[in-house]
């Protein structure tokens, strides 16, 4: 094979089964083949956005419920939280805001 080309980088290049592609350039791929992509950058700048971190503190609200077919999963409330806040989200912005 000439050309290895990886078409799903997944989220932040981390969630890719990246064993499959280099197995496959170790068992098809000929000397002097090109591997697609062949490197990779990733670039995080950390940022605040209110409007965001509220509405995934919303989806938390479920564990706030004292009596939910009987139970009371209000003690699984800040587990809740520091999963949910702990979840890449995938999105763009302006790099123009402030």
């Amino acid at each position: 094979m000439d050309v290895l080309i990886l078409g799903e980088l997944g989220t932040f290049l981390f969630n890719e089964r990246l064993e499959t592609f280099i197995l496959a350039r170790d068992k098809f791929l000929k000397p002097g083949g090109k591997m697609f992509p062949c490197q990779a950058q990733l670039c995080i700048a950390p940022l605040y956005d209110e409007h965001l971190y509220n509405f995934q503190l919303s989806k938390t609200s479920l564990w706030n419920n004292a009596s939910f077919y009987g139970i009371n999963l209000t003690s699984l409330k800040q587990q809740a939280i520091k999963e949910k806040l702990s979840q890449p989200i995938i999105d763009s912005y302006n790099p123009n805001t402030q």
